[in-house]
């Protein structure tokens, strides 16, 4: 959109409409953090730490010409004169952390499937998958390049996640202890046959999450459908008061509601 011009000055991002169009819902992201949803009318400022260089800002949602809802997607290359440095993902990490891909490896196309982790330090995750071993614990690096599209959540209360690490550490253990018995206790499999708090039957991704948090730290995640999908958690998170979401990937979004 010609008519929206953006300048960065004396730490504010501003957004200045130009035009007859307007801009009822946009998500703004600063160098790929998420920084937050917002309309423009005719100007919007975000304010941002001066010690910040940020150089590249997207804007995704839709505007409104003649009564009419267009999408919008728009990446707008700022020159910044301090230093190109800091167009990076967030790089720390800590337990309790919960990451989840709108992408996945296995054929889907994105927005469609999904998948998700728990992080249980700064190095290191926690994962469900579809091959063996369908529990393990895989480095946070692997997660963000097999799923670079992913959205990055914490929880307020740093005991929370704590408590549900604690709970995904035991589960991999005892699944490693089935498997050495010859129990193939869990089974990896989407079912909305059994309860979310039936642990042991079949495992997935979220369920995983869910029952970290739920038998963890006593912090049950509502869930609005049979099963619980990597869609259904990243909504639920983004509405959350109990977590902060840390960064989102610009072209980051879930075509269906699971």
């Amino acid at each position: 959109m010609k008519d929206l011009v953006v300048n960065k000055s004396n730490g504010f991002i501003s957004f200045l409409n130009k035009g007859k169009s307007t801009y009822p819902f946009i998500e703004v992201f600063l160098n790929g953090k998420y920084a937050g949803a917002f309309s423009i009318k005719k100007e919007l400022k975000i304010r941002y730490p001066k010690n910040e260089k940020v150089s590249k800002i997207t804007i995704s949602g839709y505007y409104l010409d003649s009564g009419t809802h267009h999408p919008i997607q728009q990446t707008f290359q700022l020159e910044n004169h301090e230093s190109r440095e800091n167009n990076q993902k967030p790089s720390d990490f800590q337990a309790g952390d919960i990451l989840v891909a709108c992408d996945n490896v296995n054929g889907f196309p994105y927005g469609y499937m999904g998948h998700t982790a728990l992080v249980v330090d700064e190095d290191q995750m926690i994962e469900a998958v579809i091959s063996e071993p369908v529990v393990r614990k895989e480095s946070i690096s692997i997660f963000t390049e097999h799923h670079p599209m992913y959205a990055h959540f914490r929880p307020k209360n740093k005991e929370l996640g704590q408590k549900a690490t604690a709970y995904a550490e035991h589960y991999l253990q005892q699944f490693k202890e089935n498997r050495k018995k010859g129990l193939n206790k869990p089974i990896f499999y989407f079912t909305a046959n059994t309860p979310l708090t039936d642990e042991w039957t079949y495992i997935y991704c979220s369920k995983l999450i869910w029952l970290s948090y739920h038998f963890g730290a006593g912090y049950t995640i509502p869930n609005d459908h049979l099963w619980f999908s990597p869609e259904d958690l990243y909504t639920i998170l983004s509405h959350s008061k109990d977590f902060d979401l840390l960064y989102k990937h610009p072209d980051y979004q879930f075509f269906v509601d699971l």
